[in-house]
């Protein structure tokens, strides 16, 4: 199961993206994850920032990952099959909650497009919907929905919704056939994932968006370089950095426009626009920084200045918004156990 075109992840209100799985031969996708799962093999795997290879040996498909900031890239090279299929599991159970409602339908043979509402959490208090688009590379020869367990009577609906639903795609492949896919997401409209496609990843050159992925992150690490210790000790830091880099999630769009979900309905909102035309900075969803003061806020400042600006910006935005400090948007926007960690994440910031 791969969590396509999720924004980075943080610890905040622990959101999801589009659950993607490709297999092949006998149909399972209604039966649940416990059922079309797939073992794999480290035998030539890789994992690196920015891409990542498996086999899965149940199905004798290779699976390529790679991305950018709001779109997930994938390419699967299947073996010789008239049923290879590829999941959209928009109702399955991930990261900390169930998904409580989804629709997904068919736009074109080439277009996926639907959404799903994250049922509300303790660090996730109210439900949350975030919606995707996604083009394929090769046209499709019949869908196959599922709601609730069971198979769709109708051989080839075009929509589908409810609880624990979800659609397959299925096609023909010859041998070592390559199917590559793009997932966008946003937490605004299906049309805003749409326009984050076409914003961030237009063509269908892999390799050049996976390239250009592990240079992006290459330049993020590289701010900090180290000399001496063990080749572990420079991987744990390294590694280290990287989930310190991970955190915070990003949940406006490409063009600015986000999803405002402090007050008793959704709202969506527009980041300010430079004289460019593009946003001034990235909303972030995050938890306040509570226990950022320990070490976070020290490397934030010192490493990622324009990443801090970012926090700032976001904080101060909706604080006019609301008239409420950053601190005290509790289980709303934020979750902010402790009113200090924002405090001291201004002071670190200037």
């Amino acid at each position: 199961l791969f969590l396509s075109a999720f924004f980075p992840n943080s610890s905040s209100n622990s959101p999801s993206g589009v659950a993607v799985m490709p297999t092949v031969g006998e149909f399972k996708g209604h039966l649940g994850m416990n059922a079309y799962q797939s073992a794999f093999t480290h035998d030539g795997e890789i994992a690196k920032p920015g891409y990542h290879k498996v086999r899965l040996t149940d199905y004798d498909i290779t699976a390529e990952l790679t991305s950018t900031m709001r779109v997930g890239f994938h390419c699967y090279t299947f073996p010789k099959s008239d049923s290879s299929y590829i999941l959209f599991d928009t109702g399955a159970f991930l990261a900390h909650g169930p998904t409580a409602y989804s629709e997904v339908w068919k736009v074109s043979d080439k277009e996926i497009a639907g959404w799903e509402i994250m049922e509300r959490t303790g660090r996730r208090p109210k439900d949350t919907p975030v919606y995707f688009y996604a083009q394929l590379s090769k046209p499709m020869d019949e869908i196959v929905s599922w709601r609730e367990g069971w198979l769709e009577p109708d051989s080839n609906p075009e929509r589908i919704s409810g609880k624990n639903a979800g659609m397959a795609v299925r096609f023909k492949t010859r041998n070592d056939e390559k199917v590559m896919l793009k997932v966008a997401i946003s937490y605004v409209s299906v049309e805003q994932a749409r326009k984050n496609m076409l914003a961030e990843l237009p063509g269908w050159d892999f390799e050049q968006v996976r390239q250009a992925s592990f240079s992006e992150w290459n330049d993020w690490l590289g701010r900090i370089e180290v000399e001496g210790g063990s080749r572990e000790q420079q991987i744990k830091l390294y590694t280290d950095l990287w989930h310190a880099l991970l955190g915070r999630h990003v949940v406006s769009d490409a063009d600015g426009h986000y999803m405002d979900m402090t007050s008793d309905f959704p709202r969506i909102r527009q980041i300010p626009l430079g004289e460019d035309g593009k946003p001034l900075y990235n909303h972030h969803n995050f938890d306040a920084w509570w226990g950022s003061h320990w070490s976070l806020n020290i490397l934030w400042s010192m490493a990622y200045p324009e990443v801090m600006d970012n926090f700032c910006n976001t904080m101060t935005y909706v604080s006019k918004r609301r008239s409420d400090s950053p601190w005290t948007i509790r289980r709303k926007l934020y979750v902010c156990d402790d009113w200090r960690s924002g405090c001291l994440f201004f002071r670190f910031s200037l």
